[in-house]
């Protein structure tokens, strides 16, 4: 099996916690402080990795080009991403920002060329079908409208942090592009630092799990992925986190998924079953 999917599983597992963690954290913290320390742990994670594995990294202009929109990029990603859990059940803004792979096939086509096997353009259709089934027939297509728009535009910047992370994988390392796109996406955040959160002992230890557990750790897997899978295999597979996520909901907070939820996450288990063996 090409690694690249194992990369991906692993991504998809780690970034399941995230919906849940940030609904525990939300009362205590407002979104904007919460992505910076996302950031800022992140980082700091990612550097101890890279110092024990004695990586050498460093940042020239010619990274500075490609690593600034990414930092930027995903920054707008996780953002927008935070916005809709604010605003309206986890399910919706999963369901939603899962509709980037339709955007990735679209930005990979124009800028990286990729063209693919007819049977991914199958396993494309069955998993938007497989959304759709979640979303209209198990009675999700309600929610904040404020909410919904928030996790519509985070799947469209994570097809373009997809499409250009494919791009700086051609000459850098995940270790390196992830490193640089933390460190940068938090001196963007740093002014959030005015703000002066009440936290625990206990929301502190969910924070520096967000960073390490669940930003650090699957940005760089994911990232790595991008080496090895097309960018729009890559982007059907996450959207195994439609499976994962309910499944983690209804664990933390007893959401219990309908039927059509159920449905549409067969469909889309599928469509990650066609893109394995293509």
């Amino acid at each position: 099996m090409n690694k690249g999917y194992l990369y991906v599983l692993a991504a998809v597992i780690l970034w399941t916690f995230v919906p849940i963690v940030v609904r525990l954290l939300l009362p205590f913290i407002s979104a904007e402080l919460m992505l910076f320390y996302r950031f800022f742990f992140a980082a700091l994670a990612l550097s101890a990795i890279i110092i024990f594995r004695k990586k050498r990294v460093k940042l020239d202009k010619g990274r500075i080009k490609i690593f600034l929109p990414l930092a930027i990029i995903y920054v707008a990603t996780l953002y927008t991403y935070i916005l809709g859990i604010a605003n309206t059940k986890i399910a919706y803004v999963t369901f939603l920002q899962q509709i980037s792979p339709v955007y990735t096939f679209v930005l990979a086509y124009l800028f990286l060329k990729e063209g693919v096997k007819k049977n991914v353009y199958y396993a494309l259709a069955i998993s938007v079908l497989g959304i759709l089934v979640i979303f209209y027939l198990s009675g999700e297509a309600q929610g904040s409208f404020f909410g919904n728009a928030m996790a519509v535009v985070s799947g469209v910047f994570l097809a373009g942090y997809t499409v250009l992370s494919r791009y700086a994988g051609r000459k850098y390392s995940a270790e390196e592009t992830s490193l640089w796109i933390l460190v940068i996406g938090s001196i963007l955040l740093s002014f959030m630092l005015l703000q002066t959160p009440s936290l625990s002992l206990e929301n502190w230890l969910l924070v520096l799990a967000l960073g390490t557990f669940s930003t650090a750790l699957p940005l760089m897997f994911y990232t790595e992925s991008l080496k090895f899978l097309k960018a729009q295999k890559a982007s059907i597979m996450v959207l195994m986190m439609n499976v994962t996520i309910p499944v983690a909901a209804f664990l933390a907070f007893g959401e219990l998924p309908k039927a059509g939820s159920v449905v549409g996450g067969l469909l889309i288990l599928a469509a990650a079953l066609i893109v394995l063996k293509s």
